[in-house]
Order: C-alpha cells, then structure tokens, then sequence
C-alpha cells in the first residue's frame, strides 16, 4: 500500500486495505487509530442491537402484564424479539455475559415506552423474570394455549 486511505474517505477500500495489511503482516500500512475506532463502533453496535431487543421484548412483557394490547400484537412482537435474541446469544456466546446488564438498561427504556403510551406507573425495577425474557417463546404460546 503506498498511502493508506483513512476510513473517512472510503470506509470499504480502508477496510479491504486494513485486511490486506494485517494479513501480509505491513502493521506500518495501518491506521490504528482508525481501526481502534473502527472495533469500538463494532462493540457498541451489538451493545446497541442488544438492548434494543431486550427492550422490544420487555415492551411486549410489559404489555402482556399491564396493558391491553391484544394476545396477537403481543404474540408479534415478542415472538421475532425472542427469537432475534436466540439468534444474537447462538451467533455470539459472549453476549450471554452481558444480559443482566442489558436487562437493566433496557428496562427504563422500555417501561418508559410503556408509560407513555399507555398513561401507567410501573415499577422502578423489571418486574419480568428473567428466565421470561430470554425464554423459547413457544413454550410461552403453548403454556398460554396460543402456540399455533
């Protein structure tokens, strides 16, 4: 490589380069400071994408208990965050570590959704199991007679 391009510029040619760098071992060619910036961004995407399905299923649990909101919407819901949530805890095993912290930063989140829209005041701390949370949602359906 003789000038390596910063992420800025094309983000998909410095990342090929930063391949082809570390892969003929030319640690000189590499940005490191990019790249350290680079897997930081990677970390706090997935930190990210967890919450938020934690979040969309809390918010579903949430309904179930406090609100409403139809068997049906719940169901939605919750079934593809749960099942997103299996595919994230397979893919990547080490996020398991992190539920109990996810769980407590998705939890405002999504109560405060909760709150808002439906007008209630629910407790400070997640009132769902946490066996409930990262649970197979069909044994949930089929416990509830909905499993279809």
């Amino acid at each position: 490589m003789e000038k390596s391009l910063r992420n800025e510029q094309d983000e998909y040619m410095w990342a090929k380069e930063t391949v082809e760098a570390i892969k003929t071992r030319n640690f000189a060619a590499i940005d490191m400071d990019a790249l350290l910036d680079e897997m930081e961004s990677t970390v706090s995407r997935i930190e990210r994408n967890l919450i938020a399905t934690v979040r969309d299923i809390l918010v579903a649990l949430l309904w179930e208990k406090y609100t409403n909101v139809s068997m049906e919407e719940i169901d939605a819901q919750l079934i593809l965050a749960q099942l997103e949530l299996e595919s994230m805890l397979n893919l990547t095993p080490s996020l398991r570590n992190l539920m109990v912290s996810t769980v407590k930063k998705a939890y405002p989140r999504a109560s405060n959704w909760v709150t808002e829209e439906f007008g209630i005041v629910l407790p400070e701390n997640c009132p769902i199991p946490y066996d409930q949370i990262i649970g197979d949602p069909s044994g949930r359906l089929a416990s509830h007679e909905r499993l279809k």
